[in-house]
């Protein structure tokens, strides 16, 4: 299996050949290096390379992110989305 791919149309019939991987605008994004759309401008700039091969569409499915280079440097690893505690409110009536 090759570390880039590009998606095919499925039908229900071919639900095993899905390929595998993850777009690689969410790739950037998750990096915490700018937001899909703006990794998906970045592909078309030609600023974005996997395995030193120039990307030209944001359709390309990668299962190795290490493979990722953005303007020539390494894709950061790709950072946890934070967690967020939201207050409780007590309904009236409610003993605490």
């Amino acid at each position: 299996m090759t570390d880039i791919e590009t998606p095919q149309t499925t039908t229900p019939d071919a639900t095993q050949d899905t390929p595998k991987g993850e777009r690689i605008a969410k790739l950037i994004a998750r990096a915490g290096l700018c937001s899909r759309r703006d990794a998906e401008r970045w592909i078309a700039e030609r600023r974005v390379s996997v395995n030193g091969k120039v990307i030209d569409t944001p359709a390309t499915l990668i299962s190795d992110p290490t493979t990722v280079s953005v303007d020539g440097k390494p894709l950061p690893a790709a950072q946890e989305a934070p967690a967020v505690a939201l207050p409780q409110t007590t309904r009236i009536g409610d003993v605490a």
